[in-house]
């Protein structure tokens, strides 16, 4: 399984937006991915960015601040049409 594949797994079964921190205890508690790299909380985040950029399914969600993302705000989720599996 990609690191894509654990990160859609985990946001669809969310009913809110959640960090990537909480996406990544989610996945490694459910045994979707292993932790390989030296930093799996920056390779979530970079996939997320990635595909947020690419796929309109996956949607980030943040408190904005005066040039971008407030520190500490940003939560990711799956649109409503894709955790729905259309």
């Amino acid at each position: 399984m990609t690191i894509w594949q654990a990160i859609e797994e985990v946001l669809k079964g969310e009913r809110h937006a959640i960090t990537a921190q909480e996406i990544l205890q989610r996945a490694l508690r459910r045994g979707l991915v292993t932790a390989k790299s030296k930093t799996p909380l920056d390779t979530v985040r970079s996939t997320l960015y990635v595909r947020s950029k690419s796929d309109s399914r996956v949607e980030r969600v943040f408190e904005t601040g005066p040039i971008r993302a407030k520190r500490g705000t940003v939560r990711w989720r799956l649109r409503r049409s894709a955790r729905a599996g259309k």
